[in-house]
């Protein structure tokens, strides 16, 4: 994490400097950076999850061809939180 927080910041500091991006019309920047109640929650069970299994979705996934077991839990534990999230927000 440290490593991609060093290239962010260093890629940041560039996008100040240039008149435009190379490979498209404009740069795609957040519109606002408020802070929610939802985006807080969210964020905090997403780290609490990941410290407590030690997986993030993505690599979850792909742990499903190494650990299927252990992997699988965890990837039902985090669909089910999607749905009951999805649920909760109708």
């Amino acid at each position: 994490m440290g490593g991609a927080l060093a290239v962010m910041a260093i890629a940041w500091r560039i996008q100040t400097r240039m008149a435009g991006p190379v490979a498209a019309e404009s740069f795609a920047l957040p519109t606002h950076s408020d802070l929610t109640p939802k985006l807080v929650t969210g964020s905090a069970l997403f780290g609490i999850g990941w410290a407590i299994a030690g997986l993030c979705p993505g690599p979850a996934i792909a742990a499903l061809a190494l650990e299927p077991v252990s992997a699988a839990i965890f990837v039902a534990a985090m669909l089910g939180g999607m749905a009951l999230a999805k649920v909760a927000q109708t």
